[in-house]
């Protein structure tokens, strides 16, 4: 799950669909993608990608299997980074024969609430929760994940 902490940088988000002959149930999906780091240390960049596989077409509530993995890159500038990001989406796209989209942040956690309140890019579904719902929702989460 991507979290927004007021306390982090974030690069921006990517995006692309899944095409149905890439998804697990037939009716595509699509694939997302975060870059962040901590204030403190900034050569040091997690990376948070999640793939959808549709079962239905509802956007909440939904029995969408969801796989999120989690990576770190380390001694790499912002600009290394981010050019890293967009040449594999680049590659996963040309797999894919889908075009990604990326959605710039270059902020910190405020900045990030900020846009996807105000901006928020077409794809995005952005559910605003509680503190208790966004910690139901990670447990449940956790119980049907898969990291690496």
């Amino acid at each position: 799950m991507i979290e927004i902490n007021p306390e982090n940088y974030y690069i921006g988000m990517w995006f692309f669909e899944l095409p149905k002959h890439f998804s697990r149930f037939g009716n595509g999906g699509d694939f997302m993608l975060c870059v962040s780091r901590k204030m403190t240390e900034p050569t040091t960049w997690k990376i948070v990608f999640r793939f959808r596989h549709k079962k239905d077409d509802r956007i909440w509530d939904s029995d969408d299997e969801k796989s999120w993995y989690s990576a770190t890159a380390t001694n790499k500038t912002e600009a290394q980074i981010e050019q890293d990001m967009h040449n594999y989406i680049k590659t996963i796209g040309v797999v894919a024969h889908e075009i990604g989209d990326f959605f710039p942040i270059h902020g910190d956690g405020d900045e990030f609430a900020r846009k996807i309140t105000e901006t928020p890019p077409p794809w995005m579904h952005a559910k605003h929760l509680t503190k208790e719902e966004a910690k139901k929702e990670c447990l449940q989460s956790d119980s049907s994940t898969t990291s690496s």
